[in-house]
């Protein structure tokens, strides 16, 4: 078990080729996006397995399936 002492919500997601998710994020908060597999679009930018993506005071994210992947996307204060 982990403990976390923080205002944080993990996400887990599969997106297939062509899939498109948008995760709303309140004002204030933090998002860390790490691509596990395969590759997905944020916005304009393509990420493949292994990237990351840190992003401050997201209000928007804009994720589609570029080719079949798994991603982990940390929403924080």
């Amino acid at each position: 078990m982990v403990k976390v002492h923080q205002d944080v919500t993990f996400l887990v997601g599969h997106l297939r080729s062509g899939d498109e998710i948008v995760q709303n994020l309140d004002p204030g908060r933090r998002a860390f996006l790490y691509v596990i597999e395969g590759e997905i679009g944020l916005g304009d930018e393509s990420l493949a397995a292994g990237d990351q993506a840190r992003i401050v005071d997201p209000r928007r994210l804009e994720l589609t399936g570029r080719v079949d992947a798994e991603v982990i996307l940390i929403d924080l204060a």
